[in-house]
């Protein structure tokens, strides 16, 4: 009898403990920074980090607040910078390659322009556009697109002042 009482309180602690650690803990978070909606068109700058000194394959994401802005309800969620390998022949170049997801939600169709431009005050080192996304609503479409940058502006750009910045142009049709 005096072992089962023992065992009694025992196993009580151990299964209080078994559940302890299973049970999910919910705290009050931020809230979500309300989205910033600009009729079309709509243009983000975003601030560059020094490119020149990435190797070729190699990028990094821009900023993810780029997401709390939306044109006409579009937009992009995410933007990624990488580095391509530069042909033999075209040695003097850095060519990037823009990548990301532009979003409608569930409303009805358009057609999407994006021009991106790398720039440093009011000088373009290089551009690039795509036009007619077809943004179909309650879906996300990728887009990449390609900037060949002079290697050597670039460099002397990345370390003058102001640094470069990526300029993205968006406009909004609708396609329904």
């Amino acid at each position: 009898m005096k072992q089962i009482t023992r065992t009694i309180p025992c196993l009580a602690v151990v299964l209080l403990a078994a559940a302890a650690a299973g049970q999910v803990i919910a705290k009050q978070g931020a809230p979500l920074a309300p989205k910033r909606t600009f009729h079309s068109s709509m243009v983000l700058t975003i601030p560059l980090k020094p490119i020149v000194k990435l190797r070729p394959e190699s990028g990094f994401a821009l900023n993810e607040s780029i997401s709390q802005y939306a044109c006409d309800e579009v937009f992009i969620r995410t933007i990624s910078v990488e580095v391509e390998r530069s042909h033999y022949r075209h040695h003097d170049q850095i060519p990037l390659r823009l990548a990301g997801e532009v979003v409608v939600p569930k409303s009805y169709d358009r057609l999407v322009d994006l021009t991106f431009v790398v720039k440093q005050g009011t000088r373009a080192l290089g551009e690039n556009e795509m036009h007619n996304i077809d943004a179909e609503e309650g879906k996300t479409e990728f887009f990449r697109a390609t900037i060949n940058l002079d290697r050597a502006e670039a460099d002397s750009a990345f370390r003058e002042k102001p640094t470069p910045v990526l300029e993205v142009r968006m406009a909004v049709r609708d396609n329904s």
